[in-house]
């Protein structure tokens, strides 16, 4: 067998990797030209292996591999990404590292201050890694010529000039075979579900302050979203079906319904080719403002078209802080949205929020937590994010307004960055100046809050053992008066009961982790005659501030 040209690595996200486990998007995307050169290039996922992701890297690269790829976000993921770099730089140093992703592709020059880290990719990956794959094999390509890259050029950082340009791939080149998509090896909760992620469109028109999209969409010439166009959608969810089984499609859009007319069009084409009769749609990219413009008969057709969970941007009930984060909606909207969604009980609304960006008060958690209430209240089938607290994205404006305004310091090193995830709900309040021990503790409930006070809990238990799966939701149904009642009160002391939320999810994922088949029944590795010709990739599908918030 040829020598290796690329090991493609998709990094352990974090706690709840054992309860979701969604396609490698990232990795598979950023594979396609390369793929499509004849680059051979193998593909690990590492959530896939808790001790023993030693053992499968050596496996790979015994035989030798000029590039090591690690698709990468901000928090846990560089934690994972740097362990696994130094390894692989420490017991093979002629390997060539190269990070991609939306932290290195904000702080490139930072993270090529790591040593044990050769290259960076901003922005897509596919292009990109095949030239600099073409490059390490000695064919006619500069360094200086690849778009997106930053490297050390004898002890000096290089950034070349960014891509200006979506990468939009060709879906019928798309290296899907590089892992094993099944329900078997990637489903949420131990379902069993195969939730097949696609693109329908490409970048954000928004300005949302908390986000890191406006920075990196700033680069692109021209429309800052494009459409993929109904047909090439319509084709590619046709050519996926015939390949593979699934029983929902999510989009992974940051925007999807920045042209109604043409959305509509697509779930039409949905109907009419009879999917509506297996398969349910989900929809990650939608607002407030979107679902405001569709009237009752564009909702009805959504229903009938089977879709079923809308991921929808609140972030905050406080007017004060949608007018800092540039949401450009308003708590009246969001009211009213609620109440028209309620008459279409088949679409679930799940209403993402987060908590303690600069500028928060416990005054402002108090209005968020007023209109979490009403929201539940007036829409009972709706669910609610999971809060938590915000974090410094690097490249989002408010980060910056964190550093300016408010002194936080940074971090200055991929360790720090490490450090920074926040799912951990019993962790110490984050160095905030504008913290108080109040708003830490309101923030705690609130998190609490989204997490019990809708229906969500009984699908993430309910693949439980059958008897311990009806006991933990009782518990959480007579649970439920009394948390309303420190929600009424804003009674935020002695909050045992976040210790014990946790103690049952840490047994939750235990359990699932222990009904995942590794090894042997795993397809994602070389035993796997499908996954191991070609690369994995670089362009990282961030999915918001929190992964599990928008997913669960």
């Amino acid at each position: 067998m040829a020598k290796l040209d690329a090991l493609m690595i998709f990094p352990k996200l974090g706690t709840w990797d054992d309860i979701i486990r969604d396609v490698p998007l990232s990795v598979i995307y950023a594979s396609t030209e390369s793929v499509k050169r004849g680059y051979n290039v193998k593909v690990i996922d590492l959530r896939f292996y808790e001790n023993n992701w030693q053992e499968k890297i050596d496996e790979i690269l015994k035989d030798g591999c000029s590039l090591v790829g690690m698709s990468v976000m901000t928090g846990n993921p560089v934690r994972t990404s740097l362990e696994v770099s130094r390894y692989i730089k420490e017991k093979y140093a002629g390997t060539q590292i190269v990070w991609g992703g939306p932290h290195p592709t904000t702080l490139p020059e930072e993270t090529l201050q790591e040593p044990c880290i050769d290259f960076v990719i901003s922005d897509g990956g596919s292009k990109p890694l095949a030239e600099l794959l073409a490059n390490l094999r000695g064919e006619d390509q500069k360094l200086e010529d690849i778009e997106g890259l930053s490297w050390r050029d004898n002890g000096v950082i290089r950034v070349n000039a960014p891509q200006k340009e979506f990468e939009i791939l060709n879906f019928r080149e798309i290296p899907y075979h590089l892992v094993d998509i099944s329900g078997k090896s990637y489903n949420r909760l131990n379902s069993g579900e195969l939730v097949f992620p696609i693109f329908m469109s490409a970048g954000c028109p928004y300005q949302c302050t908390f986000c890191v999209s406006p920075a990196m969409y700033r680069k692109i010439k021209g429309k800052k979203w494009v459409s993929y166009g109904v047909d090439e959608v319509l084709a590619h969810i046709e050519y996926l079906s015939e390949r593979y089984e699934f029983t929902r499609v999510q989009t992974y859009d940051d925007e999807s319904f920045i042209n109604p007319k043409e959305m509509r069009e697509i779930l039409e084409g949905w109907v009419a080719r009879g999917w509506h009769n297996r398969l349910k749609l989900d929809f990650r990219g939608i607002r407030f403002n979107d679902i405001e413009r569709l009237d009752d008969d564009y909702l009805s057709l959504m229903e009938k078209a089977g879709v079923e969970y809308l991921f929808i941007g609140l972030e905050s009930g406080s007017p004060r802080m949608l007018k800092i984060m540039k949401k450009a909606i308003k708590v009246d909207q969001v009211i009213a949205v609620n109440h028209k969604l309620a008459r279409h009980p088949r679409l679930k609304p799940h209403y993402n929020f987060f908590c303690g960006a600069p500028g928060e008060t416990f005054e402002s958690l108090v209005e968020t937590k007023e209109l979490l209430l009403k929201l539940v209240k007036e829409h009972p089938t709706a669910y609610l994010g999971h809060g938590g607290h915000w974090k410094p994205i690097p490249g989002s404006e408010i980060t910056d307004v964190a550093v300016e305004k408010f002194g936080l310091k940074l971090p200055t090193t991929l360790e720090g960055w490490a450090e920074i995830d926040t799912l951990d709900l019993d962790a110490q309040p984050p160095d905030y100046s504008w913290y108080t021990p109040r708003m830490y503790r309101m923030i705690k409930l609130l998190t609490l809050g989204g997490l019990l006070l809708d229906g969500k809990t009984k699908d993430l238990i309910g693949n439980l053992h059958p008897v311990l799966s009806k006991l933990v939701h009782a518990a959480i149904i007579i649970y439920r008066p009394f948390l309303r009642l420190r929600l009424r009160y804003n009674f935020s002391w002695f909050l045992i009961e976040m210790k014990l939320y946790n103690f049952v999810m840490n047994g939750v994922s235990v359990m699932l982790k222990h009904k995942y088949t590794r090894e042997s029944s795993n397809p994602n590795l070389p035993n796997n005659p499908n996954a191991g010709s070609s690369p994995g990739g670089l362009r990282e599908i961030a999915i918001g501030q929190n992964p599990v918030a928008e997913t669960v």
